[in-house]
C-alpha cells in the first residue's frame, strides 16, 4: 500500500511512528553492538601490546621469552585491524541509514509502497562479512600471541 492510500490519520499516525520507531531501534542496537565488539577486541590486543612491551622493559632485552617479538607484532595487528574494522563499520551505517531514509522519502512521495521498504531494509540489513573478517581478525591475532606467549614461557 502506498502512503497516499493511507486515509485513515490514526493509522497514517501509526505508521509514521512505526518507521521512527524502527530507525531508531534498528540503528542504535546496531551501533552500539559494533562499538562494544571494538572496545573489547581493542582493550585485549592493547593491554597484550603493553604488558608485552611492559615485560620487554623489566627484563631489559627484547627477548625475555622467545616469541616476543612475534607477540608484540601480532597484537598491534589487531589494533590495527579494530581500526580497520571501525572504519568499515561506520561506513555500513551510514549505507544503512541513507537507504533508509532514500526509502522512506520515496514511500512520502509514493514512488514505492510499504512493502518495497521493508524488503529494501531487509537488504540492507544482510549481513556483511567484511566486518566480521576484521573483528575475527583481531581476534585471531589475540589468540595467535597469547599462543606464542604460552609456548615461551611454558614450552620445552
Amino acid at each position: 500500500m502506498k502512503f497516499s492510500a493511507i486515509n485513515d490519520p490514526d493509522y497514517r499516525k501509526d505508521r509514521i511512528e512505526y518507521i521512527t520507531r524502527r530507525w531508531v531501534g534498528n540503528f542504535d542496537q546496531y551501533r552500539e553492538s559494533v562499538s562494544e565488539a571494538a572496545k573489547y577486541l581493542m582493550a585485549v590486543n592493547s593491554g597484550g601490546a603493553l604488558a608485552t612491551l611492559g615485560f620487554m622493559g623489566a627484563m631489559k632485552t627484547i627477548y625475555p621469552i622467545s616469541g616476543a617479538p612475534a607477540m608484540l607484532v601480532f597484537f598491534l595487528v589487531g589494533i590495527l585491524l579494530v581500526g580497520l574494522g571501525r572504519i568499515v563499520g561506520t561506513y555500513r551505517l551510514l549505507g544503512i541509514a541513507t537507504s533508509w531514509k532514500d526509502s522512506i522519502e520515496e514511500y512520502y512521495q509514493d514512488l514505492i509502497t510499504w512493502q518495497d521498504v521493508l524488503h529494501r531494509e531487509a537488504e540492507s540489513f544482510k549481513r556483511s562479512y567484511v566486518v566480521d573478517i576484521f573483528a575475527w581478525g583481531a581476534f585471531s591475532c589475540f589468540v595467535a600471541a597469547l599462543a606464542i606467549g604460552g609456548v615461551g614461557l611454558f614450552g620445552s
